[in-house]
């Protein structure tokens, strides 16, 4: 590798690692010209978090092992409901203390590089992101409107609850707001999950969620509930595989269809 692309990559990488050394490791929300994105990580120890605290810029640098620029790596990631391969750099480190190897990547954009792989070896500390949403307008209306169904990957429960989580409000304001502007409209609720857990848990765990959807629109927005049906699949009628943890995402969702 080059000197002045070694250099140029570890700006990148610096830029990267300093997002790191300013933010929690576990994001809820970054911003970006203007617009919430909120980020989904799958996190499997809260160990991860400590480690990053303790783990210097400095000292993670002078021991980075760098990519070629020949060779460019693509990180797959769901992009508002999409599966996108975005651009990233990565990079393999060892702290001076401590035998394990920690593996990075992050977004090759100097303005915006946000971390989506932070993975130590041999320890079951990982984090990784697999979703990004922003809102983008009229989106769930313009398909209702087009299509006569709407897949909603913006409504959020607790692991294995219909608990709604306090970051679905955007989208469950917008629903109410579509049905306020089209009072003619029903809809069907669906609840869909992956195929963790048993048929018969998820069929019962996706009724909850759909039902738990409806009650959040009667309760907190005053829809009218003789609108609004709830219907659970369960598993049975997945949008991806679920053998990769992108597609088990792509197949936990809500989905409205107009009656």
């Amino acid at each position: 590798m080059k000197t002045s692309d070694e250099g140029a990559l570890r700006t990148r990488l610096g830029a990267a690692l300093d997002q790191l050394d300013t933010r929690p490791l576990v994001l809820d929300a970054v911003v970006r010209q203007g617009k919430a994105v909120m980020i989904r990580r799958r996190v499997l120890a809260a160990a991860a978090i400590a480690a990053a605290a303790a783990l210097t810029v400095p000292t993670l640098t002078r021991s980075l092992s760098l990519p070629g620029p020949s060779a460019p790596t693509k990180y797959r990631v769901i992009v508002n409901d999409q599966p996108t391969d975005l651009p990233v750099i990565t990079a393999d480190g060892k702290p001076n203390a401590g035998s394990a190897t920690l593996h990075f990547a992050a977004v090759d954009d100097a303005a915006f590089p946000l971390v989506v792989v932070w993975e130590w070896s041999g320890q079951s500390d990982s984090s990784r992101i697999v979703k990004i949403t922003y809102p983008v307008e009229n989106k769930i209306e313009k398909e209702l409107k087009d299509q006569g169904r709407a897949e909603i990957y913006g409504i959020y429960f607790d692991f294995d609850s219909d608990q709604i989580r306090s970051e679905s409000e955007p989208v469950l304001a917008e629903i109410a707001e579509i049905l306020k502007k089209q009072p003619e409209w029903k809809l069907n609720v669906e609840g869909h999950t992956d195929n963790v857990g048993g048929d018969k848990h998820n069929l019962d765990l996706s009724e909850r969620r759909a039902a738990s959807v409806i009650n959040a629109l009667v309760t907190r927005y005053q829809v009218e509930g003789a609108r609004l049906a709830p219907t659970g699949y369960g598993a049975a009628r997945p949008k991806a595989s679920n053998d990769t943890v992108e597609g088990r995402a792509l197949n936990r969702r809500v989905e409205l269809v107009r009656k």
